[in-house]
């Protein structure tokens, strides 16, 4: 018996690793970020930094799975989108769950907070999804691609605690079982 809930424990455990999930309805949550990302990286178009910004901020997603609307969207930290390159190898080329990645040389790079000055001009961060992978402060005038994202999972607490506590039943039950 303990050798069963060693192996449960284990699998459980393994299964921590970072992971993108396709939620359904056009979302895409990311475990080692905790965000959900737009599974369409095109929705927003190309803008300038201030355009993008209003998009993503004005952003009324309808979520059709789970019948509601999330308007809690922003443009990711370039921490966030870069990892998604550093960690899941995600590109124009190979855009795992994700779908229109432009793979267009000038229009394959996205904007990225935090925004900052440099010598006195506005600039943000751009993350390109094509070789090379440049990732670069630029002037917050030029048009870059709007992918938006939001903090947490679109899936609820109470489901994923449903989940934990089936686990934790069918343990007990196995432990019934065998004794």
């Amino acid at each position: 018996m303990e050798r069963s809930v060693g192996l449960i424990l284990l699998f459980v455990l393994a299964s921590a690793d970072a992971a993108l999930i396709d939620r359904g309805g056009g979302l895409i949550f990311d475990t080692e970020k905790n965000i959900t990302w737009l599974q369409d990286a095109s929705l927003g178009g190309l803008g300038d930094w201030a355009e993008s910004v209003a998009w993503a901020d004005g952003l009324v997603y309808n979520d059709t799975v789970r019948a509601t609307t999330w308007d809690d969207w922003r443009l990711p930290d370039i921490a966030e989108l870069s990892f998604l390159i550093d960690e899941y190898s995600i590109s124009g080329t190979t855009p795992g769950p994700f779908v229109n990645i432009s793979t267009t040389v000038g229009q394959d790079a996205y904007w990225a907070g935090p925004a900052g000055t440099s010598s006195g001009i506005p600039v943000a961060w751009v993350q390109a999804f094509n070789s090379p992978f440049t990732r670069l402060r630029d002037g917050q005038t030029f048009d870059h691609g709007a992918w938006a994202v939001r903090s947490g999972d679109v899936v609820p607490i109470p489901a994923a605690a449903w989940l934990f506590g089936s686990a934790l039943g069918l343990l007990g039950w196995m432990r019934r079982k065998a004794s």
